[in-house]
């Protein structure tokens, strides 16, 4: 029984650690964002890409950051950049925001379609 009693404390200490961990990513996460979001607003959306991909790397989960990692490009004409942030936006959105990220996909394939015809002429 002493056994299984050390056992279980070391999965509970092991389970804090890791849970504390995910917290700081979470912290490190926003801040980033928050960082990017402030550039974003200004315009400045070459200066806002950095932050907002730190902030999917740190915490691959965060839809806003996919969002307006997305919208940075699709702000700077890079059309083929920001689909693949909108793609990973629209999986992991709640079924209300899908629409919203569905938009900016087909703003960013419309995009695309249009540089590629103007290239061709």
């Amino acid at each position: 029984m002493n056994r299984t009693i050390k056992m279980v404390a070391a999965f509970m200490i092991a389970l804090c650690i890791a849970l504390s961990l995910s917290g700081c990513a979470q912290w490190a996460a926003s801040e980033d964002f928050d960082k990017g979001i402030a550039y974003f607003n200004q315009g400045n959306y070459e200066a806002a890409i950095p932050y907002f991909q730190k902030a999917t790397t740190t915490d691959p989960e965060y839809v806003d950051a996919y969002m307006y990692l997305g919208r940075s490009h699709l702000n700077l004409r890079q059309w083929t950049k920001a689909i693949s942030p909108l793609r990973t936006a629209y999986r992991l959105a709640p079924d209300k925001t899908k629409g919203l990220v569905q938009d900016l996909i087909m703003d960013a394939i419309l995009g695309a379609a249009s540089q590629g015809i103007r290239l061709d002429k």
